[in-house]
């Protein structure tokens, strides 16, 4: 809250820099896709792992039936 605080305050004394929170904005917007896409791949990742274990367990039930 601080930092935006501050980038609000620099943009209000600084007409001619409106690039800077622009730029924060897109280096924010960057890093959180960049941390939901890597969140996606480990869930889709531990999905189809988790899929495959009861996949073998299900044949193994069967199996045994």
């Amino acid at each position: 809250a601080t930092i935006q605080k501050t980038l609000l305050d620099l943009s209000k004394r600084s007409p001619y820099i409106p690039m800077f929170p622009i730029l924060f904005l897109v280096a924010y917007t960057s890093l959180f896709y960049a941390v939901v896409s890597v969140l996606l791949l480990v869930v889709m990742g531990s999905r189809f792992y988790i899929s495959r274990k009861i996949m073998s367990s299900g044949v193994v039930i069967i199996f045994r039936q």
